[in-house]
């Protein structure tokens, strides 16, 4: 809703108004000659090995590259430190929405690495160059996330044989399969007869994804704060979760249910 209590160095902020972006949002100008980098302006409890969702709106009335990272003020030093693996975006002449994941690393100083992170100013840092154009930031929000691993895709349908002379019995490990006719199989395990072959489709284990988190996703484009999102996996491998995480899982859950 202002300006308030973002930071810029090498050029100019001030509070605006987009029918593009959703209302109230933040103006961005380059200085005379100089980089842009701003920040949020107040320091951020990030955690340790914690991994964080960071999503945003942009707007511009001419393309141009920028970037972003979590990172800390090296008072030694004078520089940003950079504490993620710094990403770079594209501002289009449109409005472009953002996810980010990111995980916290130790960025030491010329007195090395501080054990307790309270001592860090951290703060989220956007960049864009010293002749780039104005361009309009909303919707800047920061999540903790928790991740868990994608489901292989040789798991959602497999084909168990046994090419032996004897009875054979294969472990689901904590998977739960279907059978082709679609009745789900209770038991933990699968014996076949000698030369003997099954397949069997994917219904739900311990990585599985559900439809909540579809949900949230969803929400969460939307402008709205769900309670635990999960990141499951970047599908398309834009280092976002948009809308085509939320039709992934819900083509996996329609296979499933096949």
């Amino acid at each position: 809703s202002g300006s308030e209590p973002w930071e810029v160095t090498g050029g100019e902020i001030s509070p605006d108004i987009r029918e593009e972006l959703d209302g109230n949002c933040l103006r961005v100008t380059a200085g005379d000659g100089h980089y842009v980098q701003l920040n949020n302006g107040k320091p951020i409890s990030f955690e340790r090995d914690a991994y964080y969702l960071l999503s945003f709106s942009t707007f511009g009335e001419k393309p141009l590259y920028a970037g972003l990272s979590p990172g800390r003020w090296d008072e030694v030093s004078g520089n940003q430190i950079i504490m993620g693996n710094e990403h770079k975006f594209s501002v289009g002449q449109g409005r472009y929405d953002y996810s980010y994941i990111f995980k916290i690393r130790d960025a030491g100083t010329e007195a090395g690495v501080l054990e307790d992170f309270s001592e860090y100013d951290m703060r989220i840092f956007f960049d864009s160059g010293k002749d780039d154009p104005a361009y309009w930031l909303d919707n800047v929000r920061l999540y903790k996330v928790s991740l868990r691993e994608a489901i292989p895709p040789e798991e959602h349908s497999k084909i168990f044989v046994n090419d032996s002379d004897a009875d054979k019995t294969f472990l689901f490990n904590g998977m739960k399969y279907k059978d082709l006719d679609g009745n789900l199989i209770i038991e933990e395990s699968i014996t076949l007869h000698p030369y003997h072959s099954k397949v069997l489709i994917f219904e739900s284990g311990p990585v599985t994804r559900q439809l909540s988190d579809a949900i949230r996703i969803l929400q969460m484009l939307s402008g709205l704060d769900p309670d635990g999102i999960y990141w499951i996996s970047d599908v398309n491998g834009d280092a976002r979760m948009g809308l085509a995480e939320v039709v992934f899982i819900l083509q996996e859950l329609a296979v499933s249910e096949w």
